[in-house]
This record gives structure tokens, sequence and C-alpha cells, in this order.
């Protein structure tokens, strides 16, 4: 069972998630701060301490607090720039308006059809297996990471690979607490002495 964090405004909605999920997930909530800044770090802070897998989030959240200044979709663009590819999805009553966020459109569900307990169960089954998807990317970067690191000679195309493996683990890790804190052993000046490198190695064979 994966655990998920629900955001929401409305305390019947919450009440409601829990209801109709909890059998499928196991559900964390947070209540909204008026302040954007203070929100994403409360939500960073609970998705690490909590091993949270899935963050569901209601797109319209000024229904009950018109001081708050953010939606469910600029908190969800916010998550997935800081942790590459993580399970975000956004409920909502208006569809064209979440679609104006850089959230992948099939992680915005109708709130509608998602309160229909056919439909619930198969949203349900699309949010488990993204998160297994998700996962199993993760599996197979860093399996891919250590086989790279055993060749000596890697040709540009390998050097490409390894940076672009190691920048999607490196925004992946810290959000999921699921793999180990590194597979690679770079500080900050090599990785950028490595880009400098095959980046001239690059336009050199171009050449």
């Amino acid at each position: 069972m994966y655990k998920v964090l629900y955001i929401d405004d409305e305390i019947e909605h919450v009440e409601d998630f829990i209801e109709d999920n909890e059998n499928e997930f196991e559900i964390v909530t947070l209540a909204l701060k008026d302040d954007f800044d203070d929100m994403i770090v409360e939500i960073y802070e609970i998705i690490k301490e909590e091993k949270v897998d899935i963050l569901i989030l209601d797109h319209f959240l000024k229904q009950t607090n018109p001081r708050i200044n953010y939606s469910g979709g600029t908190l969800a663009v916010e998550v997935l720039n800081k942790w590459t590819g993580y399970p975000v999805f956004l409920l909502t009553a208006k569809e064209d308006a979440a679609f104006e966020h850089e959230v992948d459109p099939l992680h915005i569900i109708s709130k509608e059809l998602y309160q229909t307990k056919a439909d619930n169960k198969s949203i349900n089954r699309r949010i488990n297996q993204y998160v297994q998807l998700y996962r199993s990317r993760i599996k197979s970067s860093e399996e891919r990471l250590i086989e790279l690191s055993k060749i000596e000679n890697k040709s540009l195309k390998e050097e490409q690979e390894e940076l672009n493996l190691n920048e999607f683990m490196e925004k992946t890790l810290d959000g999921t607490n699921s793999m180990p804190s590194k597979l690679y052993d770079k500080d900050e000046v090599d990785k950028l002495d490595r880009l400098i490198d095959l980046a001239e190695r690059i336009l050199n064979d171009k050449i």
C-alpha cells in the first residue's frame, strides 16, 4: 500500500477522500498555510520524513481562505521542479484551468469522475501503476549508472548518458528516500569539468 499526501482546503473533502480511499492508500494530510513558501517547505518535509509515495492536491485551494496566494497547480509544479517525475496528481472541477500548469495532462483528474465509485477504482489503479513505473525508472537508472561506472574509456554517448542519469538521480533520491544517498562519488567541480570536456569533445567531433 502506497502512502499519499492529500491536500485540500475543505475539511469535508479531506474526510471524503480518506473514507473513499483508506483501503487503497495510507493517507497523510496537511493543513494549508497562508504563504506559498511556508507551504512548499512543509510539503517537502512531510514527503521526506513520512516517505510519501504520491502527492494528490485539489487544484483550487482558496475556497475557504482567500488569503492563500497559491493553487494546487503551483504547488505541483514546484514539487516537480525539485523532484523530476515525482508522482503528483491534481484533482479539479475545472480541468481547463489545471491544464495551464506544467503538469502531465494524464495527472490531472476530474473530481467528478474520481468521486464515482467505478472511476475511482480505475484512476487509483492508474496512480499505483505510475508509482511503479517511477520506481522502476529509478531502479533501472541506478543499475545503468553502476554499469557505466565500470567502463574506463567511455564513448561520447556513454558520457552523455551518465551525466543525464546522474542529473535525474540527483533530483530523485532526496524525494523518495527509497534509494542510497549517492551512487557516484563526484563533487560539483569535477562534474562541471566533465561537462565542459564533453561539450568540447562534441563540438570537435562536429567540426
